[in-house]
């Protein structure tokens, strides 16, 4: 089959738009607020676990008497406790949601803490991060 000067043009306007969709493809917008929160640990830690954490508080969910009981936070240090796993230990410098019944009243969004966090578990089987003794950063 001889290539004729229409059969190239199809051919290079086949590859031009194969490229332009390979490049649309990889972009994405960045939310302004950070990067995206954690999925929820899938897999629950058999036995007991707690992490020493240095957080951001980001965002503020579900307000109970004028206190969060849910939020993002995302993860700057996270220290083992002597003998326990560390389920925060691969989630440095992410978000993650959290759920806490610690009175954060006093807390701002965007406020550096110190605080513990656990991985447990719901009796449905669903597993979360709890976040408890926040402490303001010194």
């Amino acid at each position: 089959m001889k290539l004729t000067k229409r059969h190239v043009g199809g051919l290079l306007f086949a590859a031009v738009i194969g490229i332009m969709l390979l490049a649309v493809s990889g972009c994405s917008s960045s939310p302004a607020a950070g990067p995206a929160p954690s999925p929820a640990p899938g897999v629950a830690i058999s036995g007991p676990n707690d992490s020493i954490v240095r957080v951001q508080l980001q965002l503020f969910m579900d307000l109970v008497n004028g206190s969060a009981t849910r939020l993002n936070v995302f993860i700057y240090t996270s220290e083992d406790v002597s003998g326990l796993a560390n389920p925060t230990k691969d989630k440095l410098s992410s978000q993650i949601e959290v759920e806490t019944d610690q009175d954060i009243s006093n807390f701002m969004m965007g406020q550096i803490v110190n605080a513990h966090i656990q991985q447990k578990t719901k009796p449905g089987g669903e597993t979360y991060y709890y976040i408890y003794d926040l402490t303001p950063a010194e």
